[in-house]
């Protein structure tokens, strides 16, 4: 699924990947296998619009999956983007 992202980018589309509800930043999900794994790789587009995978998870079994792993990768996200404003991340491919 990371290739088909690498590949695909902004264009990636559902069943492959989605919004993640609940969120009050742009992040998306892939979803492996078109949806049937409980793996769910978090990411986000920054402003160069490369993909940038955040965190993921397995969600089998885990009824909290979501609000647990939502604000951890918001964290992640909203400092990622602080580094890039600084300019910690302009050589990174």
């Amino acid at each position: 699924m990371v290739r088909k992202l690498e590949a695909k980018g902004v264009a990636l589309g559902f069943p492959h990947c989605s919004a993640v509800q609940g969120a009050s930043e742009p992040l998306r999900e892939l979803r492996p296998r078109q949806g049937r794994s409980p793996l769910r790789p978090i990411y986000a587009f920054d402003l160069r619009r490369d993909a940038v995978l955040i965190i993921g998870g397995n969600k089998a079994g885990n009824p909290h999956f979501y609000r647990r792993l939502v604000p951890v990768a918001e964290r992640i996200w909203r400092e990622y983007l602080a580094e890039q404003a600084a300019g910690q991340h302009e050589d990174e491919e």
